[in-house]
């Protein structure tokens, strides 16, 4: 695996940090703005001995677990990170 690589990938679960934790051949990758059971294509922005970091291009198949934000700005102001996902 190196940096530009694009893959499709389940999120696993949920981190403390906000990040959610996918696997690739057994090494975990950490992503922002998901959902546990996203099927996502990932482009890997990071490449470490230990784990990989990715971003988002596309949400191939939403978790059930997603819901429409209540605030608008929910991605920009940084305070409600976690609204597009159900309590």
């Amino acid at each position: 695996m190196k940096t530009g690589d694009i893959v499709e990938i389940k999120i696993e679960k949920m981190l403390n940090d906000g990040t959610g934790l996918a696997r690739i051949d057994n090494v975990p990758v950490f992503i922002s703005d998901c959902a546990p059971d996203d099927i996502l294509k990932v482009k890997i922005t990071s490449v470490n001995k230990t784990y990989f970091r990715g971003e988002i291009l596309e949400i191939v198949e939403e978790s059930p677990c997603r819901v429409k934000p209540v605030c608008a700005l929910h991605s920009v102001c940084g305070s409600c990170t976690w609204q597009y996902i159900n309590y």
